[in-house]
């Protein structure tokens, strides 16, 4: 607050003469690129005959993140495939699958920290000393130029998402107004995250004794060592369901009416398992705790 700069300081300032005493970052210009790319590609196939009717989709889909050098990305898989029988005049089954598998890599920070960390640091700290390191940024050592990258760690997440349905109608022959529809429906979600936050370095700058400082920063927690975390959570549910089902058209009057029956079955499990004190998040030496949630 108050602070008054010399006609010459504002020049350094401007023309960029002495970046080290005088720097002049644009943040947004140092964190956020002009365009994030993203690409999507699908192939479907269907087909059939008075027997069999069937279609099937394969898709994959990719995005980058809008962090320069940053770690954000974004990949999917996606399948799926329908398959309807009709077996006899009267009996008609059906098979439907979906598949779809995403993989997330984030920041161990959040956008809004990162956004807040972007417009709230000064234009006159450097993002980096050159042959040094990264500067500290403000608030406790939030480097949005850092932020973005794996030095603070990475947030790794994957879903698996598989839905399967068997499907029946029989239409009863002896009561032609009459039928019987059922599916079993069996859904998984799995997810797995591994949160890896890693303590790092940054540097001050005093530019009146031209020396350095060290803060040993932590975006995430404040931990003093690497710390990884694991989490898994599966959630498995199960669905039956059978209805007699009963319509008929009276001159302009429309009858149709169903007695069913459904039932479902659900589980979940989330281990989570926490490991400290490690370099390598892939070391094949790991030495932790494990705890469940």
């Amino acid at each position: 607050m108050n602070q008054i700069y010399s006609q010459d300081a504002i020049q350094k300032y401007a023309d960029g003469s002495d970046p080290l005493n005088y720097p002049n970052t644009n943040w947004e210009k140092e964190v956020l690129k002009d365009v994030a790319l993203q690409d999507r590609e699908n192939l479907s196939v269907r087909g059939g005959s008075k027997v069999v009717n069937y279609f099937a989709s394969l898709g994959r889909q990719h995005q980058d993140g809008i962090y320069k050098n940053g770690i954000l990305k974004y990949d999917q898989i996606n399948l799926r495939s329908n398959i309807d029988f009709q077996l006899t005049e009267n009996l008609k089954v059906g098979m439907d699958l979906s598949y779809r598998n995403s993989k997330n890599v984030y920041p161990t920070n959040s956008a809004g920290n990162i956004f807040r960390a972007i417009y709230r640091t000064f234009p006159q700290m450097a993002a980096y000393y050159p042959g040094i390191g990264p500067s500290a940024g403000v608030e406790s050592g939030l480097n949005p130029a850092v932020l973005v990258t794996d030095v603070p760690g990475s947030n790794k997440k994957s879903q698996s998402v598989i839905n399967t349905m068997l499907t029946f109608e029989y239409k009863l022959p002896f009561a032609k107004d009459f039928s019987v529809k059922g599916f079993w429906a069996v859904d998984n979600d799995y997810q797995n995250g591994e949160l890896f936050s890693n303590p790092y370095t940054v540097y001050s700058y005093d530019k009146s004794t031209g020396k350095y400082s060290t803060y040993n920063a932590s975006a995430l927690s404040g931990s003093v060592s690497p710390e990884l975390t694991v989490t898994e959570t599966n959630n498995f549910l199960q669905t039956y369901n059978v209805s007699l089902n009963f319509e008929k058209s009276l001159g302009e009057s429309h009858i149709k009416s169903f007695l069913a029956f459904e039932q479902n079955e659900q589980e979940q499990k989330c281990p989570m398992l926490i490991e400290k004190d490690f370099v390598n998040p892939n070391s094949s030496t790991r030495y932790g705790r494990f705890g469940s949630e």
